[in-house]
């Protein structure tokens, strides 16, 4: 892999890996914000007979938002957690 188009340097190791988990990082945040409006719009807005969203629309796109946001947050607290604790383990299985 090159650096970039305008310096076509390889890259290295590091550089590459780095640059790989970047890419999925990308990807899974629009991954997230996908289904974030996905989801909160077929829950959330009932008519599409207004230009306008109504109010009950507003309030449930919003709590529907911080909802899916916290659960975002936690999961990947806990997905850390149990990462780590694989790490642990297969640390202490080598000593």
């Amino acid at each position: 892999m090159y650096n970039s188009y305008s310096n076509p340097q390889p890259m290295t190791p590091e550089q590459e890996i780095d640059f790989i988990l970047e890419q999925k990082r990308q990807k899974d945040y629009i991954r997230m914000y996908s289904r974030l409006v996905e989801r909160c719009f077929s829950d959330c807005i009932l008519s599409f007979t207004t230009k306008v969203l109504s109010d009950k629309e507003i309030n449930c796109a919003k709590t529907c938002t911080k909802k899916f946001m916290k659960l975002n947050d936690f999961s990947t607290i806990r997905f850390g957690e149990e990462n780590q604790a694989l790490i642990d383990e297969q640390s202490k299985a080598q000593n």
